[in-house]
């Protein structure tokens, strides 16, 4: 791993323009998301918001200690720690981000969600401020009848395109017939 990472190596094989941590639930019908953004925008999502409460051990020796752990890890549940855990906890995407070296943090907005709701304009200024690239990315966590795969690319094709005024890696997959999928 430490020789890939010295070498600069690149398991897209493409061109990578941007780092990107993915933050919130991701759409369970869209899995493929990532390699979509890579792809397309040549975004590289290096971390994302699951992948940030995996580091918590489990002391499996002694019971009471095993129960007590097992406690603090579903304390520090994604969406348990992330959305209603506090302000605190919500900032810490800039230190994630800032820790895998990302220019950019793509925000999945769950629009059943109301946790987050009232916090997109602040989560905009904030990345304005520490100066990473943001993009709120609406989707419904189970529904693509609410909002299609489609409008998720879309939240990311309109800023790539009108705020970084860049051009896709690969134009066919901007915009395509996806509605067989499931």
């Amino acid at each position: 791993m430490r020789k890939a990472y010295e070498q600069r190596y690149d398991p897209f094989r493409g061109t990578c323009r941007h780092r990107a941590f993915l933050w919130g639930p991701s759409a369970v019908y869209y899995t493929d998301f990532p390699t979509w953004c890579a792809n397309c925008w040549g975004i590289n999502i290096v971390l994302n918001m699951d992948s940030t409460m995996g580091f918590n051990m489990i002391d499996t020796e002694d019971p009471e200690k095993a129960l007590d752990d097992l406690t603090r890890f579903t304390e520090k549940a994604c969406m348990r720690h992330h959305a209603v855990g506090g302000w605190d906890n919500v900032n810490a995407v800039w230190q994630w981000a800032k820790e895998f070296n990302c220019d950019m943090v793509l925000m999945n907005d769950n629009i059943a969600c109301k946790g987050m709701l009232g916090v997109h304009a602040l989560m905009e200024e904030q990345a304005r401020d520490l100066g990473f690239h943001f993009i709120f990315v609406e989707h419904d966590l189970e529904d693509s009848r609410t909002v299609s795969r489609q409008d998720m690319r879309n939240c990311v094709n309109k800023y790539m395109d009108v705020v970084l005024g860049e051009k896709p890696l690969d134009p066919t997959l901007v915009e395509f017939d996806d509605s067989d999928a499931y």
